[in-house]
């Protein structure tokens, strides 16, 4: 290149200048350093060893002092340090250091060696590695970087130098040297028994929700036994191991909540109520809601499917369950998911069965009629709203049939004690209002005196027939007569203050106070203005008066009736009419006379004994007495005969005109129709007895069958029926 640069400066093919700087370059080219970045193409990077570019494998081409060339010449490329190495060909100034769990003990090593077995190196660089102590229980860890301990559950294989989980359900301390180490794992003999105990306590709690509370239907008398009707099976078993002890809760009646009772399987949804001889119990006690209790061991021994207790199923249902856990379980924290698991599943089932055992009370036919009637109240009257206690709280007579109406499948022959704890209670509860404010409360025309113990439909019919013959005088509607009845006017939620209750010193109602009758809504209502007179429900017993409030409420009417003109006084109301009207029959008038004769109101009873000697010593301050208040009741069935007796009289004369003008034709069959009543009336026993009879037809009219039964085609159940 020289000289051909020469040769054109001379030819004057360049100038003196262009010739010098082409000739710096060509030597510049001879004379440069290897091109590092370009290396495997350019000519000065030549090994010149073996003619190929670049150092060797295991070699390095390290920078040369300042001033000297950068060429691969024979001694250029150095070999690797002990602790790095380089695997190919290049032209790199260093060495790669060995990484951990490597070793290069030798110069121009093309890769790093593994730690042998038992051996491990945690730095990069190491030329050896370090020896672990097995005899202690250390072993290569992380591929070999660093020596250490086998974890807890584990132990030291030392032919493999690796560790190895002991077996399932087993356990083992860290730094294990050998598999005898491992034993029975405590937390997973304690997550087993968890478990375990976990499966056994929810079975136990889903036999609780199956078998110890049964919605009831309904309680009754049936041939002269007592009988619990359940709305489901009870799974009681026919022949249970041993007497059978239930408990009745939330019946509302006060024979029957709390108490024990023997049972005698019936049917799959009935029981007999027996005592300790095995005897069937004959008492009265009606209701149409409640629970079943069956108490632990009945319920495991005595309640069951079909021919085995209960507990038998419990079993072979938890025991697979449990077993299925443990074989299928590989270590305590397989263990674990499996307790989170059983305890998910029974959660869920639990919640399942929870939420059925529930439905199981709201489907029962009383709660279905309930939500029904509440309904049907929320149309009529969307926002009931609180009254003023007294005579601004009375029903019509519409509502009090209606209510009969619709319940009347339920009430059957039962009294207002049933009525008030199976249907006025429910319905008020979401609202605690009294019945008559929760339909559209009504000022007070007549005040009702009753024995909660009368049959409420012979109650009803009793104030229909006075509400007929009130309709018939004033004009109006029999359903809009308005009545005060305690059970339907009171707030069944508030009594202390509808007895009248008061805190003498704040002078607010408390429930501490005492009562006083006359702050009470009794008095309040019955001493109104609007109160026309005192409705007194009677029967043959003349049960009303044998009451301490019943006689309260009389001795107030016998007030009234001296001292208001407009005051109607007592009128003593029967299914067949108003005594005091006429409208019942000669025996009914008698048999209750009979009664009123020998009673002496001063032998009545209350539930507490300070209202009946509180009611009783007002009735003591009158003038007179209790032998005032007796004449007083004497004369109100002395009238009441009169008016029967003049009644009477006009019947027997209409028959006698009716008998003379009757054609011949007709005579044989009108005559045996027209004779019959004359001759039941000639005799007060036969009188008695035809009286007696026709008022258990009716009562069989009016009572619909009982849920279940078949009702007899031959009788009408339509309560506002003529025939009735």
């Amino acid at each position: 290149p020289l000289r051909h640069m020469l040769l054109q400066a001379l030819s004057g093919n360049s100038t003196e200048r262009e010739a010098v700087e082409d000739g710096c370059e060509a030597l510049d080219e001879i004379v440069r350093d290897c091109n590092r970045s370009a290396w495997e193409t350019d000519v000065h990077c030549v090994n010149l060893l073996d003619g190929l570019q670049g150092c060797r494998a295991g070699e390095y081409f390290p920078h040369f002092p300042p001033g000297e060339r950068q060429i691969l010449r024979a001694d250029a490329c150095s070999p690797c340090m002990p602790g790095t190495y380089r695997p190919e060909r290049s032209v790199n100034s260093s060495c790669i250091k060995c990484g951990p769990g490597r070793y290069s003990s030798q110069q121009g090593a093309t890769e790093c060696t593994k730690c042998p077995a038992g051996e491990a190196q945690g730095l990069q660089g190491a030329t050896s590695c370090e020896i672990c102590k097995v005899e202690d229980g250390e072993a290569p860890m992380a591929g070999g970087t660093k020596c250490g301990s086998c974890a807890a559950n584990y132990w030291l294989d030392r032919q493999n130098y690796s560790c190895k989980q002991c077996p399932s359900g087993m356990s083992s301390p860290a730094k294990s040297t050998s598999e005898d180490f491992c034993q029975q794992s405590t937390e997973y003999q304690a997550a087993g028994a968890a478990l375990v105990i976990l499966s056994f306590f929810m079975a136990f709690i889903i036999h609780r929700m199956l078998f110890s509370c049964v919605p009831i239907s309904d309680v009754h008398i049936e041939s002269n036994a007592l009988v619990v009707v359940t709305s489901v099976p009870h799974r009681l078993l026919k022949r249970p191991w041993g007497p059978v002890l239930v408990t009745l809760r939330r019946t509302g009646h006060p024979l029957l909540d709390g108490f024990s009772f023997r049972v005698a399987y019936k049917s799959k949804c009935s029981l007999h109520l027996i005592d300790e001889t095995g005897e069937k119990l004959n008492m009265r006690a009606d209701a149409s809601m409640g629970e079943l209790h069956i108490p632990l061991p009945y319920s495991c021994t005595a309640a069951g499917d079909k021919f085995w207790p209960s507990w038998v199923s419990l079993t072979i249902v938890a025991i697979p369950w449990t077993l299925a856990c443990g074989l299928t379980t590989r270590g305590v924290e397989q263990m674990r998911w499996w307790l989170i698991g059983a305890t998910c599943v029974w959660v869920v089932v639990f919640a399942a069965l929870w939420y059925q055992h529930r439905a199981r009370f709201r489907a029962t036919p009383m709660a279905c009629r309930l939500r029904g009637f509440r309904w049907k109240l929320e149309q009529a009257n969307p926002e009931p709203r609180s009254c003023e206690r007294g005579p601004s709280r009375a029903v019509s007579m519409g509502q009090v049939h209606d209510l009969f109406e619709f319940f009347q499948d339920f009430i059957l022959d039962r009294n207002m004690y049933y009525v008030s704890s199976n249907i006025l209670t429910p319905i008020t509860k979401h609202d605690e209002l009294s019945y008559a404010e929760l339909v559209g409360p009504r000022p007070v025309e007549w005040f009702v005196s009753h024995y909660w113990g009368q049959e409420f439909k012979d109650f009803v019919l009793s104030l229909r027939r006075h509400s007929e013959h009130e309709a018939l005088a004033t004009g109006r509607s029999w359903k809009d007569i308005a009545f005060w009845i305690c059970s339907l006017s009171n707030n069944q939620w508030k009594l202390d203050a509808e007895l009248g209750k008061m805190d003498p010193e704040m002078g607010v109602e408390s429930s501490e106070s005492k009562c006083d009758p006359e702050r009470s809504s009794f008095y309040l209502s019955l001493t109104s203005k609007g109160c026309k007179g005192t409705c007194m429900i009677m029967d043959q017993e003349a049960l009303p008066l044998k009451r301490s409030w019943c006689l309260f409420e009389v001795f107030h009417t016998c007030l009234l009736t001296g001292q208001r003109d407009d005051f109607a006084g007592l009128l003593l109301c029967t299914p067949t009419g108003v005594l005091q009207h006429g409208g019942t029959g000669v025996d009914t008038a008698v048999t209750i006379a009979q009664r009123l004769s020998s009673l002496r109101l001063e032998d009545a009873t209350a539930s507490r004994n300070e209202d009946k000697r509180k009611i009783d010593d007002c009735v003591r301050c009158r003038r007179g007495g209790f032998a005032e208040m007796n004449r007083f009741v004497r004369g109100c069935i002395k009238d009441a005969l009169h008016r029967v007796h003049e009644s009477f009289e006009n019947d027997f004369g209409n028959l006698v005109c009716a008998l003379e003008h009757v054609p011949e034709s007709e005579e044989s069959e009108t005559s045996q129709e027209a004779v019959t009543p004359f001759l039941v009336a000639g005799s007060a026993s036969a009188s008695l007895v035809a009286e007696q009879t026709r008022v258990e037809r009716r009562g069989a009219a009016m009572a619909p069958p009982r849920p279940g039964e078949q009702p007899d085609p031959g009788v009408s159940h339509d309560f506002t029926s003529t025939n009735v």
